[in-house]
């Protein structure tokens, strides 16, 4: 499994698991995959709003990707 650089593991699944709670990231426990969730393609979709992106922002930590 590919990893953040810069990021370890517990801190990973943390934030992971944040967007699970979010609806941003999708679990599917018997494949043991993600995939987006309905919030994030919400947000994809230009149906989301500034409430919903500044929640992203703040599970996310506000970082941006490298």
């Amino acid at each position: 499994m590919a990893r953040a650089v810069g990021m370890d593991k517990t801190t990973c699944q943390a934030i992971l698991l944040a967007l699970v709670e979010a609806g941003f990231v999708h679990r599917d426990d018997g494949r043991r995959t993600y995939a987006l969730g309905p919030a994030a393609l919400a947000v994809a979709a230009g149906g989301g709003d500034r409430a919903r992106l500044a929640r992203l922002t703040a599970l996310t930590g506000g970082r941006r990707p490298d």
